[in-house]
């Protein structure tokens, strides 16, 4: 078994495809017991190393077996058998770029991928303000720029106009939502509790900055933007670029700022004197305790605090709430076509059949979580399908 990094070398259409092929023949052509490359298919192997699109580089890569990794069963578990090897990234990653020219205060740097000169946030920050263009690394959250579909950084999307959430209320929440049934119903868990408690809500949306497809669910950041629109909720969208190495908690990061800097912006524009900032950061997991694990140890550090709303609560209760709430829902993405389709709508006679298969499963890995908890399947809800938002929020 081997393992690459298939996002850099096999499923964008350039250069390091051809890596990529350099990959899968070196692959192909060797290996017995070491990670490292064996003489007993020398010649074949060499003829690879030798390609004339394999410089110098690279080729000291794929020798060293730092552009994949070989893995063995051990304990019942793959195990790398070069653990101690981390892979380099390629010559794609504009994020590494940018960062050494920030850190030599340059204006600009050549885009690896295209040869393009592309202005660092240095530049930007001595203009002083955000431009309009929609720039790859501007440090203002895109504000001016009109048309929201060519941001590149974490930029507000949707402006709230449900006053009971309002950022002006000045404790902010912050929902990771992806458009499906879950993180939907972990909104009427937080408006429940906005009645008793006043904070305000941001919903925040990661995504892949070149499909705009909203990974797993299958869901087009648009759909997001639409749902957030008809229930009146403020929304943040994180643009996820392939070509950069910037982790998830930095995108993260630079998100938070964003909603804080024009969540500020808004509240004094209206005169209110009250500070915004975020308090908490919302997730609807349901019972994946190895998730929320996941999450307090990438997301704890940044010093927020982190709510689970939904977190063990039965499932019937859940049901009934989705009932409530009479938003039509439909599956987007299944790993299990034989029992879920897509398309197929998400309602009580999905969930008696999913129920029905499960008593009759001897084994639990047969079974398939009602929920789609365990990853089988994926939702959406259609909100603007209800012409009173207040009904599919449970505003009383």
């Amino acid at each position: 078994v081997y393992a690459v990094d298939a996002d850099q070398y096999f499923v964008k259409p350039g250069p390091n495809l051809l890596y990529g092929t350099a990959i899968l023949a070196l692959i192909l052509a060797k290996y017995q017991a070491s990670s490292s490359i064996t003489t007993q298919s020398g010649d074949l192997e060499q003829s690879i190393l030798n390609l004339p699109f394999v410089d110098e580089k690279v080729k000291e890569r794929l020798q060293q077996g730092v552009a994949f990794e070989r893995l063995v069963f051990q304990e019942g578990s793959l195990t790398a058998v070069n653990s101690g090897v981390q892979a380099e990234l390629d010559m794609e990653d504009f994020h590494k770029e940018h960062q050494l020219a920030c850190e030599k205060n340059e204006d600009t740097y050549v885009d690896p991928a295209t040869g393009y000169s592309v202005f660092t946030e240095v530049a930007h920050k001595k203009r002083g303000k955000c431009c309009g263009s929609g720039c790859r690394h501007c440090p203002y959250s895109h504000e001016n720029l009109k048309d929201k579909s060519r941001i590149q950084q974490p930029s507000v999307l949707v402006h709230g106009t449900l006053d009971l959430v309002s950022v002006a209320k000045g404790k902010l929440r912050v929902l990771f939502f992806s458009g499906g049934k879950d993180s939907f119903l972990t909104i009427r868990a937080l408006i429940r509790k906005a009645q008793k408690e006043s904070f305000g809500l941001v919903l925040l949306t990661t995504y892949d900055a070149t499909s705009r497809i909203i990974a797993h669910q299958d869901v087009s950041v648009d759909d997001v933007i639409r749902q957030a629109t008809h229930l009146g909720l403020s929304l943040v969208g994180v643009p996820m670029h392939r070509g950069s190495s910037e982790t998830y908690v930095s995108r993260i990061q630079r998100a938070l700022k964003a909603v804080e800097r024009n969540t500020s912006s808004r509240v004094q524009s209206t005169s209110e004197s009250t500070e915004t900032h975020v308090e908490a950061l919302v997730f609807g997991d349901l019972h994946l305790e190895h998730i929320v694990q996941w999450r307090e140890d990438q997301l704890g550090p940044l010093g927020y605090k982190l709510e689970y709303p939904l977190l063990h609560v039965n499932y019937e209760t859940l049901k009934h709430d989705l009932q409530a709430s009479q938003v039509p829902c439909f599956i987007s993405s299944s790993t299990v076509p034989d029992y879920v389709q897509v398309g197929e709508k998400y309602d009580s006679i999905l969930m008696q059949r999913l129920e029905e298969h499960n008593q009759k499963q001897t084994s639990d890995d047969a079974k398939i979580d009602v929920f789609g908890e365990c990853g089988e399947f994926h939702s959406v809800v259609k909100v603007w399908d209800m012409p009173d938002p207040s009904v599919a929020l449970g505003i009383l």
